[in-house]
């Protein structure tokens, strides 16, 4: 079974950065261009969130802080072009599970990713009646 990564960034360029690298590792790549999209689908494929904090309308933290009071126990990357320390303490206390800076996604991300799948068990089908 295939799993899916949710990357929600408007840089188009992220996608194209990663694409083929998580799809040489037998991931798919669901993208959106912001949080509200994201919000609007069914997450039942994903198995893991790359978001960005410079969203358009709702910031990657405010995504981050509602997803984690939802019970949303997926895996979530943050990622930012211009990272700080204090937005990534800020990520990793809001319940993020890494902080990446963009600059070093090509590398990281993938690493990361295989970490992840390879302790975290799949998360059940909901069978549809």
């Amino acid at each position: 079974m295939r799993r899916s990564v949710a990357i929600i960034d408007p840089d188009i360029n992220t996608q194209r950065l990663l694409g083929p690298t998580l799809r040489l590792a037998g991931l798919d790549i669901v993208s959106f261009a912001n949080a509200e999209l994201f919000l609007a689908q069914d997450p039942q494929d994903i198995a893991c969130v790359v978001l960005e904090q410079a969203l358009p309308g709702m910031q990657g933290l405010e995504l981050l802080a509602q997803l984690r009071a939802q019970d949303f126990d997926l895996p979530v990357v943050m990622v930012a072009s211009h990272a700080e320390i204090d937005l990534a303490v800020d990520a990793i206390r809001l319940g993020a599970n890494d902080f990446i800076d963009k600059s070093r996604i090509d590398v990281a991300l993938p690493r990361r990713l295989a970490q992840y799948f390879a302790t975290r068990q799949p998360r059940p089908r909901v069978a549809q009646q």
